[in-house]
């Protein structure tokens, strides 16, 4: 299948995220995951890039037990020290007043909520990722059920 590029309308996109396979989990309290690293992506290239700019690359990938979304950004990064506290509650890098230092705290509890794992990668200079890996929910069979946790 190879990778796919979208470009295009919001209908485009509705009908492209249809044929993904179904995660079971809370939907107000994913998108507001990835609200949150829409705007971790978006400040990040506002600090890099005062005058507009840089990239934000969304992929979505068929694991064998689930899915795997990533956002990348090209902002500026962050150091070792700091991407081990990143999903610390209330730990930010911005300036007092420009963040509460929830947003990766609340992704990272929610995806490990809905059975999930987040891994973090970054180093100065070259951006921020975040992957997710969340599991694929599955019918009832008659072993019992094989899907997430619900």
């Amino acid at each position: 299948q190879g990778d796919q590029v979208l470009e295009g309308h919001a209908h485009d996109w509705a009908e492209f995220f249809r044929e993904l396979l179904i995660v079971h989990g809370q939907a107000d309290e994913l998108g507001q995951c990835w609200l949150n690293l829409w705007v971790n992506a978006m400040q990040a290239l506002e600090e890099r890039y005062p005058d507009g700019g840089g990239r934000i690359e969304v992929q979505i990938e068929v694991e064998i037990e689930g899915l795997m979304l990533s956002w990348q950004d090209d902002g500026p990064g962050v150091d070792e020290s700091t991407l081990a506290r990143v999903a610390d509650p209330f730990f930010s890098t911005k300036d007092v007043g420009q963040g509460t230092g929830l947003g990766l705290s609340f992704v990272h509890q929610t995806i490990d909520g809905h059975g999930g794992q987040v891994e973090f990668q970054s180093s100065p200079g070259s951006g921020f990722c975040v992957r997710i890996h969340l599991p694929i929910w599955r019918e009832p069979s008659s072993g019992g059920y094989s899907g997430a946790a619900e």
